[in-house]
């Protein structure tokens, strides 16, 4: 009987325990960034572009692995403003209000940066 007791509770502390976890990945909050006039200067490596912001000048973008980053982020191109949650080692866009919102011509064609730019 003794066993069943020693199973129930550690089903339950396990349970106990799952429910927890489960709460606590569901309240955490990351910093939500906005940039803008975003240029992309180039690709550097899976999920790695570097881009320059007016707010922070030159900088590595790095990408998480929970979406398909090379389908938004192009190289040589300019958006207006970019908003991403900064996970600390990535930078996550797979919610449906972030994402990268490109300067367009009057065409509907995404604005190219400049050959100068794209050299640094």
């Amino acid at each position: 009987m003794s066993g069943f007791l020693v199973g129930k509770q550690a089903i339950a502390f396990c349970a106990a325990t799952g429910a927890l976890l489960l709460y606590t990945s569901e309240k955490l909050k990351f910093e939500v960034v906005t940039e803008h006039h975003i240029e992309v200067l180039r690709k550097v490596a899976e999920n790695q572009w570097m881009m320059h912001s007016d707010e922070q000048g030159d900088f590595l973008y790095t990408g998480c692995k929970d979406f398909p980053n090379d389908t938004v982020i192009w190289a040589g191109y300019l958006a207006d403003r970019a908003r991403w949650e900064e996970r600390g080692a990535c930078k996550s866009i797979r919610r449906k209000d972030l994402g990268f919102w490109w300067r367009r011509d009057k065409n509907g064609n995404v604005q190219e940066i400049g050959n100068e730019r794209s050299a640094r």
